[in-house]
């Protein structure tokens, strides 16, 4: 007697092969999300920080004229219209003519953000673009990290990026 085909044992070993190796990349697919979902943060503020050497040109170099989106001229988008995170802006020491952008975003019940720092020279122009991360752990801190490179120092934090941009000038 030919039997063919396979017995519930071999079955079952499949299976679990297949499941641990299914629990093994589940997790680093969703940390690519959620990587991809944090250059949609730094995508718009490349728009922001275009809007706001434009706007820093305009006041003479006052950033507490360029804190609003309105002021920026730049549309915020919201999570309704299918942003990831919410964003805010202010001017985080005017004296120094710094603006912060912040993106926050809570990932697996954490608060996340992404800060944008851009420091004007009082005159008009753009000196020095920082970005951060908080927490550290976060899992947009690579892409952070990637655009903070041509400086060669990683910010941690958005009070470090404030730190930075003004190190930088």
């Amino acid at each position: 007697m030919n039997k063919k085909g396979f017995t519930l044992i071999e079955i079952i070993i499949v299976i679990v092969i297949l499941g641990v190796l299914a629990s093994l990349a589940v997790p680093k697919i969703t940390g690519q999300m959620e990587a991809t979902r944090g250059s949609e943060a730094m995508q718009f503020f490349g728009t922001l920080r275009r809007a706001a050497t434009d706007c820093l040109a305009m006041a003479n170099g006052t950033a507490a004229s360029c804190v609003t989106m309105g002021q920026l001229g730049v549309s915020m988008p919201t999570t309704g219209q299918g942003a990831s995170f919410s964003y805010s802006a202010a001017a985080d020491s005017p004296a120094a003519n710094q603006i912060q952008f912040k993106a926050t975003r809570t990932v697996g019940g954490v608060a996340n953000a992404i800060c944008m720092v851009v420091t004007g020279d009082g005159a008009g122009s753009v000196t020095s673009v920082a970005y951060g991360v908080t927490p550290a752990t976060s899992p947009f801190a690579s892409i952070v990290n990637r655009a903070n490179s041509s400086v060669g120092i990683a910010a941690d934090g958005c009070a470090n990026a404030t730190a930075l941009a003004t190190a930088l000038q």
